[in-house]
Formats: structure tokens, C-alpha cells, sequence
């Protein structure tokens, strides 16, 4: 690669600089005013940039969110600890790890993990709450370890980002585990999370809250479990599925990117997970006759999908927002078929290692897409790119990253994806081999890369 490391450092002033960032009050200089000023940094810089769809322009929407961040200690130094990081970047040569890492930032970072042990210990004496009040407390400490995860995805080409994520899963398992049991005798049913989050009023901030969490937490996990497969991960109890495919939760609210197609990778992930742990007890020919009624059924619901957003172009009713939501998914539903082809297809029928027909379908979609939107597109960009087997293709996928930064807009985590992508074209030339995806650039990297 001719670059790499963080990037978007390369044009600061065009880039991610923010002009808010100029006029934050009070005086930077007074220290007794440092963590307001980080304060602010978030809510006005950090938030826009991590969740541009996550619009905050009303009064009520601020306010909300300041109260969010403020509510526990752990949670607002674990907020000033990317304030400080991000800022901190900007002074920085562009390289790969420890990106904005100062003592500044490791000392709020260092104060938030304190905070959320204090928090963890609480809640482990938790013995006679209401089962809201017990979710609520759950989740709390949740918000604050994907605000940890999220610093090490943004400083780190891998970090500790797993160990964050594992310890989110298992928060979700204890609630769904411990509720089911204490609160066995209540009226809910299924997940109890779940069932909380639908009967809290949508004027009530706690379901704001848990909305805006639950989102953070299901978009990695979906991101995680496809990326290293499933199997990588202890069983969790909160199961998902439902809240994307009713639209409860909607995550085209946080990333760009619609529900059902989040909910299509994820049964993709399990049925990869399936097809690992079957592989021992039944025949394959067993298996892939499963595989095959299952796999066809995903493909051709992506499909119809893609049909759909593809109809949808400039409607009239369409405002600019919902377009690049559109556009967005479509690349995504793109990037799913080659997940799709890339981790059931793998052994053995109707798979060809010379079949590009969904890797150049994305990659034509990835290339069209405006330079603002790639940003949002690393997870489809890195899949696809990976199993791209052409010099002609790496030419491509390279020049979406290089058009990104001519045109002077954040590339994102693609620029990860792109150093992914070049350790797969490099091994399948020193390999002959054109089968060579992600999971074994990554492996050979040594590093399990997420691709926010």
C-alpha cells in the first residue's frame, strides 16, 4: 500500500475538522473548564461524525443526549476519553495504532473503567428492583462499554475492541437470564429486553436510551459475528432478530443502513455457525441440501430487496436523507450476497473460486456511491474487496479510497479495509490461489479488524 494509517489526517482542515470545534466555550486554556469543553467536542463533533443519521438538531434531541452523558460518571469520562482521542489525532503524522492516544486520553479512560467497576458491583447486588428498573441498570453499563469499544476501534487498527464487545454480550446475557428467571411470574414474554423496550412510552427518555444503546450494541455484534463468524462468540441469550425484523429497532436511524438487511447478515452468520457445528453429526450431504434450501431462501430475499430499492429511485416523495439511506443498504444488500456466497458456498457446489458476479456487483454499486456515503460502507467494501481476484479489480476497490480523499471526504474505517483487502490480493498471489477472503488476510495481518 502507498498509505495507510489514519488517513483522514491527511486533509484535517477538509476532513474531519469541524468548524464547532473553533468556537467551543468555555476558554480551552482553564482547566477547571477542560471537561466541558470535551463535553462539548462530543455532542457537537464526535456524535455527528460516528452517527451522522442520528440527527440532533431539536432542542429536545440535545438535551436528551446531554443528559444521556452525563447520567453516570462512567459514561461521561468514557465520552470525554474519544473527545480527547479524536482531538488529540489531529496533531498526529498519519499511523495505524495508537491513533490520538495521550496520557490525557488513558487517564479518562482509566477513570471511566473505575467508574463502570464501581457500577458493575452495584448492579451485582441488585436483589429486589423491578424488572425495568433491573434492564435500565443493565443497560446503562452497556452504553458505557461500547462508548470504551468504540476508543479502540478509533484509535487501534484491531485494539482491545473484542474484550469490549465480549463483555457487552455477556451484560445482555445476564439480564435476559437473571430477568427471565427473578421476573418469571410478569406478563412478558420473549425477550424480556425486548418487552420492555415496547411497553416504555416513546415519550419516555429510558426507551430513547435503550433504543440508542441496544442499536450500537446490535451493529457490531452483526459486524462481529459475520466478519469471524459466530462460532468465535459465547452463546448470548438477548436474541435480536425480531427487534430488526419488526422494526423496533431500526439501525437506518444509526448507520445508514435498514433493518432487514442487518437481519439477512445475521441469519447468515447463524446459518454459517449452523453448518460448522452439523458438519460432525450429519452426512454432508445432509447438510448442503439444508444449506442449499436455506442459502437459496436468503438470496433470494436480498434480491428482492435490491428490486425494491432499485425501484425506489428518485420518488417523490424521497427526501435526501432517505436516498442515502437507500443507496447505502443497496450496497450493503450487495455485500451480504458475497458473505452469502463467501461462507456457505465454500466447500463444495454451485460455487465457482472464479464466480465475481456479486463481488463486481458491489463493487460497481461501491463505485458509484458518493464519496460522503463511503464512510458508511467499510463492512460491504472490505467483503467484497477481499474476495476480488483481479488486477483489475484491486485497481478499482484502491480507487474508491483514493477518490474518497481526492474529493476530501472522511473515508472512514475503509481505509482498514483497504490494508485487509491488500493482504488477501497479496496472498492469493503468493499462494495461486483465488479463494482467499477476509478471515485469512486478517489471520495473516494478526489482527481481527472490525469494519464500523
Amino acid at each position: 500500500m502507498e498509505f495507510g494509517g489514519n488517513i483522514w489526517q491527511l486533509r484535517p482542515e477538509t476532513v474531519w475538522w469541524d468548524s464547532k470545534i473553533r468556537g467551543l466555550t468555555p476558554d480551552p486554556s482553564s482547566p477547571s473548564n477542560e471537561e466541558t469543553r470535551l463535553l462539548m467536542l462530543y455532542m457537537g463533533v464526535i456524535h455527528p461524525i460516528t452517527h451522522t443519521f442520528y440527527n440532533l438538531d431539536s432542542s429536545r434531541g440535545r438535551s436528551w443526549m446531554l443528559e444521556r452523558l452525563v447520567s453516570t460518571q462512567s459514561l461521561y469520562y468514557s465520552a470525554l476519553s474519544i473527545s480527547a482521542c479524536f482531538e488529540h489525532s489531529l496533531t498526529q503524522s498519519p499511523i495505524i495504532n495508537n491513533i490520538g492516544i495521550c496520557p490525557k486520553v488513558r487517564r479518562l479512560q482509566n477513570r471511566a473503567i473505575c467508574e463502570l467497576r464501581t457500577q458493575i458491583d452495584e448492579f451485582a447486588l441488585v436483589k429486589s428492583a423491578t424488572v425495568e428498573d433491573f434492564i435500565w441498570s443493565g443497560i446503562q453499563l452497556l452504553d458505557v462499554v461500547t462508548h470504551l469499544e468504540t476508543l479502540e476501534i478509533f484509535s487501534m487498527l484491531q485494539g482491545q475492541w473484542e474484550i469490549h464487545h465480549q463483555a457487552a454480550r455477556k451484560i445482555l446475557n445476564h439480564i435476559e437470564v437473571y430477568a427471565s428467571r427473578k421476573y418469571q411470574n410478569s406478563a412478558l414474554s420473549g425477550s424480556v429486553i425486548g418487552a420492555t423496550l415496547s411497553s416504555w412510552l416513546p415519550s419516555d427518555t429510558r426507551r430513547r436510551s435503550l433504543e440508542f444503546t441496544i442499536c450500537n450494541f446490535i451493529w457490531v455484534d452483526v459486524l462481529a459475528t459475520s466478519t469471524f463468524g459466530g462460532i468465535s462468540y459465547t452463546p448470548c441469550a438477548f436474541d435480536y432478530l425480531e427487534l430488526l425484523e419488526s422494526e423496533i429497532i431500526k439501525p437506518q436511524e444509526t448507520m445508514g443502513c435498514l433493518g432487514w438487511i442487518m437481519a439477512i447478515i445475521s441469519k447468515i452468520s447463524r446459518l454459517e455457525q449452523w453448518k460448522t457445528t452439523q458438519q460432525e453429526l450429519m452426512h454432508v450431504p445432509d447438510i448442503n441440501a439444508e444449506l442449499v434450501c436455506q442459502s437459496s431462501k436468503l438470496r433470494d430475499e436480498l434480491k428482492k430487496g435490491i428490486e425494491k430499492l432499485e425501484s425506489e429511485y428518485k420518488l417523490a416523495n424521497t427526501t435526501s436523507l432517505e436516498e442515502d439511506i437507500r443507496l447505502i443498504s443497496i450496497v450493503w444488500a450487495h455485500g451480504a450476497l458475497v458473505l452469502l456466497q463467501a461462507t456457505i458456498f465454500d466447500t463444495g457446489f454451485n460455487y465457482s473460486d472464479t464466480d465475481q458476479t456479486f463481488v463486481n456487483a458491489c463493487l460497481q454499486k461501491l463505485e458509484a456511491l458518493p464519496t460522503r456515503l463511503v464512510m458508511r460502507t467499510s463492512w460491504p467494501y472490505t467483503i467484497a474487496g477481499s474476495m476480488a481476484s483481479s488486477e483489475s479489480q484491486y485497481v478499482r476497490f484502491r480507487g474508491i479510497v483514493g477518490k474518497t480523499l481526492q474529493e476530501a471526504q472522511p473515508p472512514g474505517i475503509s481505509w482498514k479495509g483497504l490494508i485487509v483487502m491488500e493482504e488477501c490480493w497479496r496472498l492469493q498471489r503468493v499462494r495461486g490461489r483465488k479463494n482467499i477472503g477476509w478471515r485469512e488476510g486478517m489471520d495473516s495481518l494478526g489482527a481481527r479488524v472490525i469494519l464500523t
